[in-house]
């Protein structure tokens, strides 16, 4: 399991995690669809939110506790495959390196001495992230936005900040440019192809803080026409 001390606070259950995630996901205004990866590492299945469900689907629920990775997009789309409609979340993402072991082989992970830069990063956060998700082998800072930024035309400023945001700390750069493309877990166990027990995801609530987009901009240093909308 990976661990790093910027998840000093207890990890919320795997119902509550989904409980404070839905509503966050499902202010895009034409829904967003999550992901369940089979634990056995084939098959999958998806699952629609709607515009302003505050529930969490029973049968997410259910696929959750049969171990399947639920994931979710951070940008939503229009339609299943459409273009890019909307921010929902500002996120800083730290991807997974191959270490071996004797145990378990070759095997995607954090190495120690990375949770411990991440964790250094996260206390330089000029505001801190309001949710972490520790996925195993990949790690996710998220700062909820108090409302959704419409990208249709382009990523443009959301885009400089998320870009500026993993350079500041230290996050995937590839993944902050082509945000549309990235999901990150939030329940379940981590899908993987070996012989290991897989990793539980665990999430985090920090506070209980959304953010204007315009605070982010201004506190990580986009300023000026690269923050304007």
């Amino acid at each position: 399991m990976t661990t790093t001390t910027a998840t000093a606070a207890t990890a919320l259950t795997p119902s509550a995690a989904l409980d404070r995630l839905i509503p966050l996901l499902a202010r895009a205004r034409h829904g967003i669809m999550l992901d369940a990866r089979s634990p056995a590492g084939f098959g999958h299945e998806q699952i629609g939110i709607q515009a302003g469900m505050m529930e969490v689907p029973l049968h997410l629920l259910e696929l959750v506790r049969h171990n399947f990775e639920a994931r979710a997009p951070l940008v939503s789309r229009v339609g299943l495959n459409g273009p890019l409609d909307e921010l929902l979340m500002a996120f800083v993402l730290w991807r997974p390196a191959s270490i071996f072991s004797r145990e378990s082989g070759w095997r995607h992970a954090i190495p120690v001495e990375a949770q411990r830069a991440i964790a250094e990063a996260l206390t330089r956060a000029p505001i801190p992230p309001c949710l972490f998700v520790d996925g195993g082998h990949e790690l996710a800072a998220l700062w909820p936005l108090d409302r959704p930024v419409d990208v249709r035309r382009g990523l443009g400023p959301a885009g400089k900040l998320l870009v500026t945001m993993a350079e500041v700390l230290g996050g995937d750069i590839d993944a902050a440019r082509d945000p549309g493309n990235v999901t990150i877990p939030i329940g379940g166990r981590v899908r993987n192809w070996n012989a290991t027990e897989p990793d539980p995801v665990r999430v985090f609530a920090l506070t209980d803080r959304v953010h204007p987009f315009e605070s982010l901009a201004e506190a990580f240093g986009v300023h000026g026409e690269e923050a304007s909308k």
